[in-house]
């Protein structure tokens, strides 16, 4: 009986990364295909006179966009190499798990400065 529980502990344990993971990546592309939008509004319309994205047609063309440079492969391939050879510090985790937040957020601020200011 106290196999039943540590194994259901750690299914229950598994379950909520794997969970947990989904919506880090649903939320991080998310905020990436919103800002990707207003660029392209801000941007692209303006000049070359293309209808709106939407925040699907967003995360679609970066989704293309990284196929076509490559892919995320290359990137995880190291990532799991460098993962091996070291462990993390605590910035370099938190930094790894904010990037994909922050990035998309301070290129829609640049842009919108860019847009004000130039």
């Amino acid at each position: 009986m106290e196999f039943l529980i540590e194994a259901w502990a750690v299914f229950l344990g598994v379950a909520f990364t794997i969970s947990v993971g989904a919506l880090y990546g649903v939320l991080a592309t998310i905020i990436e295909g919103y800002a990707i939008s207003i660029l392209w509004k801000w941007f692209v319309v303006p000049v070359f006179h293309s209808p709106e994205l939407s925040i699907v047609q967003a995360i679609g063309l970066t989704i293309i966009a990284t196929h076509i440079r490559g892919g995320n492969w290359k990137t995880l391939q190291e990532w799991s190499k460098s993962k091996r050879k070291k462990k993390f510090t605590t910035k370099e985790t938190v930094w790894q798990i904010v990037f994909p937040f922050l990035g998309p957020l301070l290129s829609l601020a640049f842009g919108w400065i860019v847009l004000k200011f130039f």
